[in-house]
């Protein structure tokens, strides 16, 4: 599966731009299926953002592979507290 980064960013910009957060963000990219790719995916959520590398990672690590509980909804929260604009 071949991902361009605009279409990453499109993506990215219309969730928060909606009104979403990281958690959002990151539901977003699993259900396109970029978990699969999550280094290239926070390469382009960090040059989106402007977020520090380690959130970028922190976020790489989350939508490659947690399901969406209530803590690991917390966990990413606090992982990667840069407002997303």
């Amino acid at each position: 599966m071949l991902i361009e980064r605009d279409e990453i960013r499109r993506v990215f910009r219309e969730t928060v731009d909606a009104g979403g957060d990281v958690v959002d963000v990151a539901l977003a990219a699993q259900a396109h299926g970029w978990g699969r790719h999550c280094v290239y995916t926070a390469i382009a959520f960090r040059a989106e953002f402007g977020v520090s590398i380690k959130e970028a990672l922190n976020f790489a690590g989350w939508i490659e592979g947690s399901v969406a509980t209530e803590e690991s909804c917390r966990m990413l929260r606090e992982g990667v507290p840069t407002p997303l604009r």
